[in-house]
């Protein structure tokens, strides 16, 4: 394995939710309508137990576990369907796109890095991530686009 790779997925799958949260941070610099962050909570807490439901659903032996091999990153041998990292990350991704572009594209691209790296170090299968991807992107495009419609400030915050 490339050490450097390997270093950059570590780190990516570790710590790439950060990057994800500063972006949102970022497109939240603009004073946004309570309407609009109640559709952030809202939409949040829908991919939340949508998560929570598929988690129950649907289980898959982790890929470290299955290979018997000792993943790059401490992890329990819990289910890994699907990636709760991909479900935030996607999540963010799609709602800031409404209401920021460039922090849209920063998440994108984090959601995607985050992604990559969890499937590289053995945590998730790649359609953990693809579930968790549509898991968290589709209340994402949902609750901001309701609010982009029924906000008493529609149209407002374009970029």
């Amino acid at each position: 394995m490339d050490e450097a790779l390997r270093a950059a997925a570590i780190v990516c799958a570790k710590y790439g939710l950060i990057v994800s949260v500063l972006a949102l941070l970022y497109g939240l610099r603009r004073f946004l309508h309570a309407w609009e962050l109640w559709s952030l909570v809202a939409g949040a807490a829908t991919a939340a137990a949508i998560t929570f439901l598929a988690g129950h659903s649907v289980h898959h032996v982790r890929p470290f576990v299955s290979l018997h091999v000792v993943p790059p990153i401490p992890h329990a041998a819990d289910n890994g369907f699907p990636s709760d990292h991909s479900v935030a990350a996607a999540y963010i991704a799609a709602w800031l796109w409404f209401y920021d572009k460039p922090g849209a594209l920063l998440a994108s691209a984090a959601a995607l890095a985050i992604g990559c790296a969890r499937v590289y170090c053995l945590l998730h299968l790649p359609s953990d991530v693809a579930a968790g991807f549509l898991i968290g992107a589709l209340p994402g495009i949902f609750a901001a686009a309701v609010s982009r419609r029924t906000s008493p400030r529609a149209g407002a915050a374009d970029v």
